[in-house]
C-alpha cells in the first residue's frame, strides 16, 4: 500500500497521486471546488510544470494548495522539480 492511501485511510479522505489527477482532469474535467484543500506531499518528487498546472487550476477555483515535503530528499526526475529550501519558521 503506497503512503499515499495510507495518508487518506487514516484522515477518511481520497487521495491520488498528480499525474493520475491531471489524467482525470484532461479526459473527464475533474477540477478542484472553491474550499477545497489540495495536499501535494512528497513535492520535491514532482516536476515543476506538474505543479504549476495544479496551482495555477487551485488558484482559479478558490481552492488552497499545501505543498508538504522534505527538503533534503531527492528532486523530482522530471527537470526542475520543486526547489529544495530548507526548513522556515
Amino acid at each position: 500500500m503506497s503512503d499515499g492511501r495510507i495518508l487518506g485511510d487514516d484522515l477518511g479522505i481520497a487521495t491520488e497521486n498528480t499525474a493520475k489527477w491531471q489524467h482525470n482532469h484532461l479526459l473527464h474535467g475533474t477540477t478542484f471546488q472553491p474550499g477545497q484543500l489540495v495536499i501535494i506531499d512528497e513535492t520535491s518528487l514532482a516536476g515543476a510544470l506538474s505543479l504549476d498546472r495544479i496551482t495555477h487550476l487551485a488558484h482559479t477555483a478558490g481552492t488552497k494548495v499545501l505543498l508538504v515535503g522534505d527538503y533534503a530528499q531527492l528532486q523530482s526526475v522530471d527537470a526542475c522539480g520543486a526547489p529544495r529550501t530548507g526548513p522556515t519558521r
